[in-house]
């Protein structure tokens, strides 16, 4: 009898049945269906904000420069030519008179404006210290300056030809809609989307099809990007 007692009040123990088992399953899989996206949206503006901080140096570093020497964007070119010869550590780079939107940033640090971001994201400040020839490694910045900079506003008209006499360094202070006339665009976001840093100091996101296409370029010895040409040059409007 005590040992009947004993054991009717021993406490039972019984397992997941395979019903609720996959009750289960089916709630965590809802639950991490909910999550993830937010997770991941809440990484994508961690990533969005980070380039933004780093738009926001390189343009702070570009008009450190400009106001260094009287205004002038960054130009390394030889005007009324096609070319664009620059010293780099001891070895002559020849570029063209367009690389100039690209190759900025490799001026400026050649001029002792460091810590400027060249590629981005995760970029060293000393990404150029292996450079030794022209379009070796990631000399280039992905942080694009407007064409724009590079030459008069005739250019930039519709129907214009690629004029060498044109292609001048132009004023900071030319650009007539500095909170929509784009200083520096970074083209590595998906879904079409583009980075820019505008000349008033804000930045956005925004959708490539937002942004005017300007003048039409396509005859000359440049790539045609949208906010790289606008129509008027550093007068008219990005978007």
């Amino acid at each position: 009898m005590r040992d009947a007692a004993r054991h009717a009040q021993r406490p039972t123990t019984q397992g997941f049945t395979i019903v609720e088992l996959m009750i289960s399953i089916a709630i965590i899989s809802v639950l991490i269906g909910v999550l993830l996206p937010a997770l991941g949206g809440a990484k994508s503006r961690a990533h969005m904000i980070k380039l933004l901080a780093n738009q926001r140096e390189s343009m702070r570093i570009l008009l450190s420069y400009t106001m260094d020497h009287k205004n002038v964007f960054p130009t390394f070119g030889v005007p009324e030519t096609q070319i664009a010869p620059m010293q780099w550590q001891g070895v002559e780079l020849d570029f063209g008179w367009w690389d100039q939107s690209s190759y900025w940033g490799l001026f400026l640090q050649s001029k002792g404006y460091e810590g400027w971001v060249s590629l981005g994201l995760d970029a060293s400040p000393k990404v150029y210290d292996d450079f030794d020839c022209v379009g070796c490694g990631h000399a280039f910045s992905r942080h694009l300056l407007t064409a724009t900079a590079f030459a008069d506003a005739s250019l930039f008209k519709d129907g214009a030809a690629d004029e060498k006499k044109t292609h001048h360094p132009q004023l900071v202070d030319a650009a007539v809609y500095p909170s929509n006339k784009i200083g520096l665009t970074f083209f590595s976001t998906p879904a079409r989307k583009t980075i820019v840093h505008f000349l008033d100091g804000s930045g956005a996101q925004v959708a490539l099809s937002s942004i005017s296409p300007g003048a039409d370029m396509s005859t000359i010895a440049m790539i045609p990007l949208p906010g790289m040409r606008t129509r008027d040059g550093l007068h008219g409007r990005d978007r």
